[in-house]
């Protein structure tokens, strides 16, 4: 299915908004990771006490991301784009504030309500993107994210470590999460996709793939070199006898060649097709 100039853009952008939102999601949680043990020690909390205190983000985080969901559907992507990152970024710049376990506590049962409605609108922007195109983006998005958390946290690590102080990683961290929020209630995104859309793009990027054979035909030789060679000849052959494995392409090799899966091995087991 050919897609309009106006689609392909808006489905562009939106790509463009998931990436971006996975890596500062992902920055966000190193930055978090590391900054933890300072948060402790300007309120003087000691292990069991900041314990509870994630304790407690956790059980608000969970019923928050559940809620998040329906959120999100009924007022829009864009709309939990702008609340979402927008208001986690402030939560977080606030960090750099706390000064007590009081505030400190206060200030994580925020920010895990605004951080769960941030991470499910991330993964919905990902899904639309995949159910519009039909092409397959989530893991390539959470990879963003693992990558992004990895350097978040060197970043920080680094800043505290050159007497930059934890406050400005935390103001910094989330100054960029309030610019994404302001970003994503400008940049031109599409409609939700209709269940139709996914089929269309699917089917589209299947007939892709199966025009394109020659990228995968080395690794198909290589993994079954027998793969398409004719039945070996018997001195006492039947029609009745069920071809050899070595002649009946398996599920594998049927996915990296599938023009081998011709007529001549259409007699093979139940257990070979598809």
């Amino acid at each position: 299915m050919k897609r309009s100039g106006e689609a392909e853009t808006a489905d562009r952008w939106l790509l463009r908004l998931a990436f971006a939102a996975f890596a500062l999601l992902g920055a966000q949680a190193g930055v978090w990771a590391v900054l933890l043990a300072d948060l402790a020690r300007v309120t003087g909390t000691d292990a069991p006490r900041l314990g509870a205190a994630l304790t407690a983000l956790a059980c608000i985080a969970v019923p928050s991301v559940l809620v998040s969901g329906r959120i999100v559907d009924r007022l829009g992507r864009r709309t939990g784009v702008v609340v979402g990152c927008t208001g986690s970024g402030l939560a977080f710049a606030a960090l750099s504030t706390v000064g007590s376990y009081g505030a400190m506590i206060g200030l994580f049962l925020l920010f895990g309500v605004l951080c769960s409605l941030y991470d499910v609108v991330v993964n919905v922007l990902g899904g639309d993107y995949e159910r519009r195109t039909g092409r397959v983006m989530m893991p390539r998005l959470h990879a963003v994210f693992s990558g992004a958390g990895a350097a978040g946290a060197l970043a920080a690590a680094a800043t505290v470590g050159l007497g930059g102080g934890h406050r400005a990683v935390f103001v910094a961290t989330g100054g960029l999460l309030v610019l994404l929020g302001l970003a994503g209630s400008a940049v031109p995104l599409p409609p939700p996709p209709a269940a139709d859309d996914a089929e269309a793009g699917a089917a589209e990027e299947s007939d892709d793939r199966e025009q394109r054979p020659g990228r995968r035909g080395l690794l198909a030789v290589l993994a079954l070199p027998g793969v398409g060679r004719p039945p070996r000849s018997s001195r006492s052959s039947s029609s009745t006898t069920a071809p050899s494995r070595a002649t009946a392409p398996s599920t594998c090799a049927r996915y990296w060649m599938p023009e081998c899966w011709s007529a001549e091995s259409a007699s093979a087991p139940s257990i070979w097709r598809r």
